[in-house]
C-alpha cells in the first residue's frame, strides 16, 4: 500500500527525528512530505514510533493511496530532494 505523510512540526530537533524515521521507509518529496510504500503493519509501528517522538502543537498526518490513485500522480517543478534533475510542465511522473 502506498501512503502520502505529511507535518508539521515546530521542534527542530523532533523535525530531524521525525524525518530521519520517514526517509528509512520512504522518499521525502518535499520539506515535510514523504511518500511511502509500506503495508499497514508497517505504518502502525512507524506511527507509534512517531507519535513518542511529536508533542502538542505538533501535526501528523498519514493518507493511505491506492495503487490507481498513487500510479497517476503528477508532478511540477525542481526534484528538491532526490536529484538536480528539472521537471519541464510537459513531464509527468508516473
Amino acid at each position: 500500500m502506498y501512503w502520502l505523510v505529511v507535518y508539521d512540526i515546530c521542534d527542530e530537533k523532533r523535525l530531524r527525528k521525525t524525518a530521519k524515521i520517514l526517509q528509512a521507509y520512504g522518499m521525502r518529496v518535499q520539506r515535510s512530505v514523504f511518500e511511502l510504500s509500506a503495508p499497514r503493519e508497517t505504518m502502525e509501528m512507524i506511527r507509534k514510533r512517531i507519535h513518542l517522538i511529536i508533542e502538542d502543537p505538533d501535526s501528523i498526518v498519514y493518507i493511505p493511496l491506492c495503487m490507481y490513485d498513487f500510479a497517476g500522480k503528477m508532478g511540477f517543478g525542481k526534484h528538491l530532494f532526490d536529484s538536480n534533475e528539472e521537471i519541464d510542465e510537459k513531464t509527468v511522473i508516473l
